[in-house]
């Protein structure tokens, strides 16, 4: 059987590795903003600009929201990839009851 949406196959792939990307994007992010925040609580210098622990926060969000981002990028490559199984398991039933009838006949 012929493989159909060719173009519909390659961006359930675009969405897959987008997710992927995004989710180890926000967690290098994620580990700098720790650091730089960790970095910020326990060394010297003056509180002016940032509160205690705004650093260690801010990573935290953004590693939420980078992995909350990259599951739902990643889970709409999955259903495009599930909705062309569907499509293809029902022209496969299809024919096989079109040959069915073909050979009762």
């Amino acid at each position: 059987m012929e493989k159909r949406f060719g173009a519909l196959r390659v961006i359930g792939i675009i969405f897959k590795v987008l997710g992927v990307i995004v989710f180890f994007g926000a967690l290098i992010v994620a580990v700098a903003m720790f650091v730089g925040g960790a970095a910020r609580m326990f060394g010297p210098g003056e509180w002016r600009f940032m509160m205690r622990g705004l650093g260690v926060l801010s990573g935290l969000w953004v590693l939420l929201w980078g992995a909350i981002s990259a599951v739902f990028l990643y889970g709409a490559g999955e259903v495009l990839d599930l909705l062309i199984a569907v499509e293809e398991n029902t022209r496969a039933t299809r024919l096989l009851l079109e040959r069915e009838r073909g050979d009762r006949s």
